[in-house]
């Protein structure tokens, strides 16, 4: 079997050529449950997954009827699933194509035999059996009231239990033996025989079909059968009713798909499904065209609002139509990452928002939380979701709650509350885990705020599963904006833990992402994590090719969703010894985000500058600076910018704790966040190895240690190296500050320690 990629969407897995459809949603939330149904697209067969305890240990297993005995397939233990990759999932599902295939009956080389089979075995039945048979199987999978509505009798039960126990090549798919289908072979001759004999009738079988699933408030199948029934009219009038209520629940993957099964023609006639096809498409991180569908809704309601176009079918008064309309832009503004005019159309929104309709203002709050969240206001952020929620609950809006609580964590994380933060993401990942279904960019945010609180924290080998996880459900759900996060995120943990070229790989990903969905953030930001690579290898002078053709209008804004871009640039410049471009961007930033009360931006620009001085070479800036970060850092743990900065903070912070207690101006818990940090960066190795990787004297400073170590003079070793006596006190002073001590004989005996003096 070809094995791509594997992806979910709707509801189904695609892998190579199979798809495989399970009766959870999300797809996902089956390992969190007990038993689950799976079914293959191509109609081969299907089969049911039960998790079984066995000594403390929870297993699943594969279970399918196989020429009349129970066989039985093993799938992995239920934590391996629970964290394993999709590919790994997808390849144990489709390992059970071939192991348990359904009996087929025997055939001769021209089929012959098997259609004489089925001619003789219909035959013998009754007129109304060979109604039911007939009808039955126009629907891909029955139950005795759908059959009793769809063929308009009361005798259906008896007919499937008759049916059944007669093996009359009908499969239960459940084990009450509630649903059924047919076997696929007698399934295709019952269907060619009513298109050959009454072919109308079909068509008023789905309609009914779809009746009935309506009633039982199965949208999803009553849909699909008025799609097959081609009464598109009916369609978009059904779906045009559900819309907000798919919408409440987070179902846009499902939206989207019946969207887009209905002609050109019907969307025109009903123009507010334009506006839910924009949504969902922007949604899905398709925001170029999600803007194409509200042009498109723009050109039908407009006229209308404007003339009263009556081709238009539209019941709702142009007051709430104006509204809907303009809140769809806001919320595709949003999504762009257009803080500016999101927050413009959010109030033009609110002038036009009907009294009483609680889903429209719920929504509104929610896109104003959005915008506030993306200027970096996330205080006020924080205010209108709160609003947000409060007003989605007196309308069920389920959606808006745990998309909520997801952001609500986000917030918690970029204010410093870690612990707080990995504390509503983890209830959020074990609601899945324990069955409930929770919308996909739900978790997908869940997934990557866990994963930076654990990379934060330095917990790399926690952090990389979860952002994997985040970035895999994050392909065909989330808006742009977590994409780019999570994509730079695993590409940054990655260079941390060595791994260049998949680091590359991810940043180039990244890049490409951008230029598909047309967002030059993402464009830039995946170009500047690969420069940062090359600052990696020595390779400034190309790193610096990005900086000064990457537009200015991100690289260069102190605005918080730009922020990363900001000082990807600090650190080429500073680099390149462009000090003041440098400081004065480092500095623009560190205003915003104190103003906004950022405090994990604040310790990622500080860290900056850091760096920046000591490429400069301000030794004395760096020991004030460095004791701030650390404490700033401290109470929330948040290794992982010291991490990245490895070559230099290493020597730094490993001599800083060497000093004693008292003369390093830490608090008692700055001190021990230090001793953390030392230790987390001595994994990779001794510190004496990484002190002498990392100090970068300068051949002179090397020189003049080494004079000075046998005993020289200043003016003995001006006059050995033919320099000025006040040079060798700037070499003196600056091997002093490096080293971390005062006097020449410390300078010796720590340049001894750490065996910089060769003999």
């Amino acid at each position: 079997m070809a094995f791509r990629t594997p992806y979910v969407r709707g509801g189904v897995l695609y892998c190579g050529e199979q798809a495989i459809e399970v009766e959870s949603e999300p797809w996902w939330s089956w390992l969190g449950g007990d038993a689950t149904t799976f079914r293959y697209l191509d109609g081969t067969h299907s089969f049911t997954a039960r998790r079984e305890a066995r000594q403390g240990q929870h297993y699943w297993y594969a279970y399918r009827k196989q020429q009349g005995r129970l066989a039985k397939r093993y799938l992995g233990r239920s934590e391996d699933l629970q964290n394993a990759q999709l590919d790994h999932i997808a390849r144990k599902l489709s390992e059970r194509l071939t192991l348990e295939p359904v009996a087929k009956p025997e055939k001769s080389k021209g089929g012959e035999k098997g259609t004489r089979l089925f001619e003789e075995l219909f035959s013998q039945q009754t007129a109304l059996v060979q109604r039911f048979l007939l009808h039955s199987a126009q629907l891909e999978h029955f139950t005795a009231p759908l059959c009793d509505a769809v063929l308009d009798i009361q005798e259906s039960e008896a007919i499937l239990l008759s049916l059944e126990q007669s093996n009359r090549f009908l499969l239960p798919l459940d084990e009450s033996h509630t649903w059924y289908r047919y076997h696929k072979v007698f399934g295709d001759f019952l269907r060619a025989r009513l298109q050959q004999t009454a072919s109308e009738v079909v068509r008023e079988i789905h309609l009914k079909a779809a009746g009935w699933y309506e009633q039982q408030g199965n949208l999803s199948l009553g849909m699909n059968h008025l799609l097959t029934a081609r009464e598109f009219g009916r369609a978009g009038e059904v779906l045009e009713r559900n819309c907000e209520p798919l919408m409440k629940q987070g179902k846009f993957l499902t939206l989207q798909h019946f969207l887009s099964e209905l002609p050109e023609e019907v969307l025109r006639a009903r123009p507010r499904l334009f506006l839910y096809y924009a949504v969902c498409m922007a949604i899905t991180g398709h925001v170029k065209e999600a803007e194409r569908y509200l042009r498109r809704a723009e050109q039908q309601l407009l006229p209308w609002l404007d003339q009263g176009d009556s081709a238009v079918q539209i019941d709702l008064p142009p007051e709430q139509v104006r509204c809907e309309l303009s809140m769809t832009r806001a919320s595709l503004a949003a999504y762009r990452g257009d803080v500016e005019a999101t927050i413009r159309l959010s109030r033009q929104v609110a002038t036009l928002l009907p009294p009483g309709n609680e889903y429209l203002r719920s929504t509104l709050f929610g896109i104003q939380a959005t915008a506030y969240i993306l200027s970096g206001d996330l205080a006020g952020g924080m205010k209108e979701l709160v609003q947000a929620q409060d007003a989605g609950r007196a309308v069920e809006y389920l959606y808006l709650e745990v998309m909520g609580k997801s952001l609500r964590a986000y917030m918690l994380m970029e204010q410093g509350a870690f612990q707080q933060a990995a504390t509503l993401c983890t209830h959020i990942i074990d609601q899945v885990r324990d069955g409930t279904t929770l919308p996909d960019p739900v978790i997908a945010m869940a997934y990557i705020v866990l994963g930076e609180i654990e990379y934060a924290w330095g917990h790399l080998q926690k952090a990389e599963p979860l952002l994997r996880r985040g970035v895999e459900l994050s392909e065909h759900w989330s808006d742009i904006n977590l994409r780019i996060r999570a994509y730079a995120l695993l590409a940054r943990l990655l260079r941390v833990q060595g791994d260049i070229d998949q680091a590359q790989q991810l940043a180039e990903k990244l890049e490409q992402l951008g230029w598909q969905t047309h967002v030059s953030r993402a464009v830039l930001y995946g170009q500047g994590l690969q420069a940062r690579l090359l600052l990696d290898q020595g390779r400034v002078t190309q790193a610096l090719s990005w900086a000064e053709h990457a537009d200015p209008r991100y690289t260069q804004s102190a605005a918080y969703l730009d922020e990363p871009l900001a000082l990807l640039s600090c650190r080429v410049l500073g680099e390149n010894k462009l000090f003041t471009e440098a400081l004065h961007l480092n500095g623009r930033l560190l205003v915003a985000a104190d103003e906004a009360q950022r405090h994990k931006s604040r310790i990622d620009i500080t860290v900056a500058r850091i760096v920046l001085f000591c490429k400069m070479g301000a030794h004395h800036e760096v020991q004030q600076l460095v004791n701030a970060a650390i404490e700033l850092a401290a109470p929330q743990r948040y290794l992982s910018p010291f991490l990245e900065e490895r070559r230099v903070f290493a020597p730094i912070l490993i001599r800083l704790s060497h000093f004693p207690e008292q003369q390093t101006s830490l608090s008692s818990v700055g001190r021990d966040f230090l001793l953390e940090i030392v230790s987390s960066l001595e994994r990779g190795g001794g510190p004496e190895r990484m002190l002498n990787e990392n100090l970068a004297l300068t051949a002179r400073e090397q020189e003049v240690l080494h004079l000075l170590a046998q005993g020289l003079t200043n003016q003995q070793i001006a006059q050995q190296l033919f320099i000025g006596l006040n040079t060798v006190k700037w070499h003196l002073k600056n091997l002093a500050l490096k080293l971390g001590v005062h006097t020449r004989l410390q300078i010796v005996h720590q340049a001894q320690r750490l065996h910089l003096l060769k003999p």
